[in-house]
């Protein structure tokens, strides 16, 4: 992990092709949106590659994330999710801070702020979804791995150094929304030598069936999801934090935390 555990975007848990839901115009929905979505993201891919034909640094760093923005927005519209925004939307550079609920997460996220999310190594096997991560900016990073953690640390900071975002979820696994598990201390480390703001936000959903956590096998999940002709989500974002106020890393993380369950617990 991250300089003693980076949040990253939840690990998949099997990819079992999804049963479809019983009711065929929901069965028929949650299918033309999986391959609408497919056939969505290998465009995206091929307008990518084209589009950064060339570039490199930081000028091919924002080319990726903003691509990711865009390709995250139609996601999320195309599939029925209605986001609601309250606070400041950040501008970047920032670290984006956010409890984590399931796979949506980075899409919503990123959807509304460009940015680079940080994601673990195992997304990267996906199918279609692995990818489009990797040649949208994406940086995977294997637990447990220093020569890893190091590497996604300069990935970071490199982002950070263009002018964009980084998103995380120090959480370091996905719950129900309920409440906010302790926050890791690697990201906010990174933040203090950065010297860039830490954004808390909260991401509250409408109905806890959109959340992804304990053994729930991801396609299964994401068929449920697809299925439905809405789900609501709420984004909260709070006031930016600045490192240099804080004492260490850890001192950091946690008001972080506090101004996340915060951001929840609101009515």
């Amino acid at each position: 992990m991250i300089a003693g555990g980076a949040g990253t975007v939840g690990a998949p848990r099997g990819l079992a092709w999804p049963a479809l839901p019983e009711r065929p115009a929901a069965a028929w929905r949650a299918w033309r949106r999986l391959v609408a979505m497919r056939r969505g993201i290998l465009a995206a891919r091929r307008t990518l590659a084209e589009g950064t034909a060339g570039l490199e640094g930081g000028a091919l760093l924002r080319s990726r994330a903003y691509a990711l923005s865009r390709l995250s927005g139609a996601i999320c519209a195309e599939n029925g999710l209605r986001i609601a925004v309250s606070g400041p939307i950040p501008r970047g550079p920032v670290v984006l801070v956010a409890n984590h609920v399931g796979y949506l997460d980075p899409l919503v996220l990123a959807s509304i702020v460009p940015c680079v999310p940080v994601a673990k190594s195992e997304l990267a096997g996906w199918p279609v979804f692995g990818p489009a991560g990797r040649d949208h900016g994406v940086l995977f990073i294997r637990r447990g791995d220093v020569a890893s953690g190091a590497s996604v640390l300069r990935g970071a900071g490199r982002a950070l150094a263009a002018s964009l975002s980084v998103l995380n979820f120090p959480e370091g696994t996905t719950s129900r929304g309920d409440g906010v598990l302790p926050f890791r201390r690697g990201i906010f480390g990174l933040a203090r030598l950065a010297d860039v703001p830490v954004v808390p936000a909260a991401l509250v959903l409408d109905d806890d069936a959109l959340a992804w956590t304990g053994d729930d096998l991801l396609l299964p999940h994401l068929a449920r999801t697809l299925a439905k002709r809405e789900h609501g989500i709420r984004v909260r974002f709070g006031r930016a934090l600045t490192p240099r106020r804080y004492g260490s890393a850890e001192d950091l993380a946690r008001e972080a935390h506090d101004v996340v369950e915060h951001l929840l617990g609101e009515g």
